[in-house]
């Protein structure tokens, strides 16, 4: 695991998370294997409806932005 690629993946989380949190939620990094980052979701972002599929579309284009060896984004 790269740091520079987890310092990156947390400073893009911080920004996020300012977001989510005024809808009082948040994402949290699991950790970033082989390409692959495991998030959770926290707060009110968990069973919000809005988190299946623009949520996490918006997350993952931020992430892959931030860091170009993201392959792929898991909630978990």
């Amino acid at each position: 695991m790269n740091n520079l690629n987890v310092q990156n993946i947390k400073k893009a989380l911080a920004e996020i998370n300012d977001e989510l949190q005024l809808h009082e939620g948040a994402v949290g990094l699991v950790a970033f294997k082989e390409g692959v980052v495991y998030l959770e979701l926290k707060g009110a972002c968990i069973g919000c409806p809005a988190s299946s599929c623009g949520l996490f579309a918006n997350i993952e284009q931020k992430l892959k932005k931030a860091v170009s060896e993201i392959k792929k984004v898991v909630v978990l």
